[in-house]
């Protein structure tokens, strides 16, 4: 079976580590956690990978290096476009009425849900991806494999439309009342967190006392001593003449 040596994988990563990563090499142990994930790919799907994640990834504070997952993701799609220029491996015909363009999943099979999970899509893709999912690209049985797991799931719901529509550009783009939507939802999640930061903030800061009130309380306190004072004498005249000694 075909797959990546350590000098081809080396070669991979390193590109990745230039263009995201400044060209600061990843540690050893992380290194090796990539190589063993992504060792039994085929070289040229391997190659194409790296070369879509360069062209597709976009960092992240949460994911500013592109993750094993994108990258294995990225495999997928290479191994799905080859199914779908040779038509093998999965022996369901590819047509436009079923791999019609999906809105919800941009024809990935996976779309990042609001509370920032990835799933898989209802639609054809989001089907197929599922049933190749955790299946080797270079496994000699991956066809009997996929087609097992496409035997078990139901059916797909097809392409989910009016999400997206195309631009003057030509390009994909969410339709004006779902752009709307996900600001109004942006719009509660700041509105959230700045709530949130406010109540932090108010927390950590000692309550400011005013001027005026500083002063009552150490005239009252200065009034009290002298009353006690005057009260302790009253009470021990004798020590009023051990004082003035």
């Amino acid at each position: 079976m075909e797959k990546i040596t350590l000098r081809i994988f080396n070669a991979g990563l390193g590109r990745l580590e230039r263009i995201f990563n400044r060209g600061i090499s990843l540690e050893k142990a992380v290194r090796t956690e990539y190589f063993t994930a992504l060792c039994y790919e085929k070289p040229r799907i391997f190659d194409d990978a790296i070369q879509a994640v360069i062209e597709t990834f976009k960092p992240y504070p949460s994911e500013p290096f592109p993750s094993v997952a994108t990258i294995k993701i990225a495999t997928l799609g290479v191994v799905d476009e080859d199914e779908d220029e040779t038509g093998r491996e999965t022996g369901i015909p590819q047509s436009k009425e079923i791999l019609d363009y999906c809105d919800q999943c941009r024809n990935q099979g996976l779309y990042l849900g609001p509370e920032g999970t990835a799933h898989f899509c209802d639609c054809e893709k989001g089907r197929l991806r599922q049933a190749a999912w955790g299946v080797r690209s270079g496994d000699s049985k991956r066809q009997e494999k996929i087609q097992r797991a496409l035997d078990r799931l139901p059916p797909s719901s097809g392409p989910v439309h009016g999400l997206c529509e195309r631009n003057p550009a030509g390009f994909w783009e969410l339709t004006k009342e779902e752009h709307e939507k996900w600001m109004t939802a942006k719009r509660a999640e700041i509105a959230e967190m700045d709530a949130r930061r406010i109540k932090d903030n108010a927390s950590r800061t000692k309550p400011v006392v005013p001027a005026e009130s500083i002063k009552r309380l150490v005239e009252e306190q200065v009034r009290q001593v002298r009353e006690n004072m005057s009260s302790h004498l009253e009470d021990d005249p004798f020590e009023l003449r051990e004082y003035a000694g």
